[in-house]
């Protein structure tokens, strides 16, 4: 048998040893420390959430008149507001003073004092159902989505009007923002007319002309030119051309949809775990899986 053959020492590899730490490296101990601070840092990130600015507050006193519940509504409003400035207008018009908070509209019949006896508001308006918000002259109109009617206040000036105006607006725009896709206008959904919509809760954007070139060639590759009933005999276009376009952001819509997607997702969830729990049942009586249960995978697409 050969044996191995024996390198003499000088042609051995050597082994280089430094005792000084890699750039890429650092010490136990401050390795340590990092991740301790790194820990720190995430555990105070999870304990500080994020918090919204506050909103300013106001309150003062206007002149409010909301529509009953009964009778010809629509005369009654055009009687009160061909009341406004009159003698008479003290039969339609009460003087309330109105505080804007928490995203709430709360009028009162009396300033309320903090040490005084509790009072009941005579009307709490929650901002997260407002659907327009109207300014003409003095008057300040609110127009509720589940409410019936609407509440009208009158200022002391067309500028006070339209500073009550731009607060309910941003009070209403946070509550109202959380139920929408972010980036949405909301303050553009509340305001009449706004982008050439007279929906509630519509806000209309016109894109950038160089919008219309990709829409165009969208439109090109899934227009099929057809000819029916309606158009027997007369000429059938054969192209159609983008002249403008637009972006709608539909709130009212948007919610109502959001609510049947939910309410279908609550349905089959409730569905999928009946059937989780029946299949469960089943298993562990008979034993024919090993697993004991049944896995399912459920995708919903909207």
């Amino acid at each position: 048998s050969s044996q191995p053959e024996e390198l003499p020492l000088d042609d051995l590899p050597l082994l280089s040893v430094s005792l000084e730490p890699s750039p890429c490296s650092n010490p136990p101990e401050e390795e340590q420390e990092q991740k301790s601070d790194r820990g720190d840092e995430s555990d105070d990130a999870e304990e500080r959430p994020f918090q919204e600015e506050p909103l300013e507050e106001i309150n003062g006193w206007l002149m409010c008149y909301g529509e009953p519940h009964g009778g010809n509504r629509l005369q009654v409003a055009r009687l009160a507001k061909a009341s406004a400035g009159t003698p008479v207008a003290g039969l339609f018009w009460k003087r309330r003073y109105i505080q804007l908070k928490d995203s709430q509209l709360i009028c009162w019949a009396t300033m309320p004092q903090p040490r005084g006896p509790r009072m009941s508001p005579v009307a709490v308006l929650v901002l997260a159902q407002l659907e327009e918000v109207a300014v003409i002259g003095k008057t300040l109109t609110l127009h509720m989505r589940n409410q019936k009617g609407c509440l009208q206040a009158r200022a002391e000036s067309d500028e006070l009007a339209n500073s009550w105006a731009r607060a309910v607006k941003l009070h209403a725009g946070r509550a109202i923002s959380k139920s929408l896709p972010p980036g949405w206008d909301v303050e553009a959904m509340l305001s009449r007319g706004m982008g050439g919509s007279a929906a509630k809760m519509v806000n209309k954007e016109v894109l950038p002309a160089p919008c219309n070139v990709a829409f165009q060639k969208l439109l090109d590759h899934c227009f099929v030119c057809k000819t029916t009933k309606d158009r027997r005999g007369n000429t059938v276009p054969m192209r159609l051309e983008i002249a403008e376009v637009v972006r709608v952001q539909n709130g009212a819509a948007w919610m109502e949809y959001d609510k049947a997607r939910r309410r279908i997702c609550d349905k089959v969830f409730s569905a999928y775990q009946w059937d989780k729990q029946h299949s469960d049942s089943e298993s562990s009586s008979s034993s024919a899986t090993p697993a004991g249960g049944l896995v399912a995978g459920i995708l919903i697409l909207f």
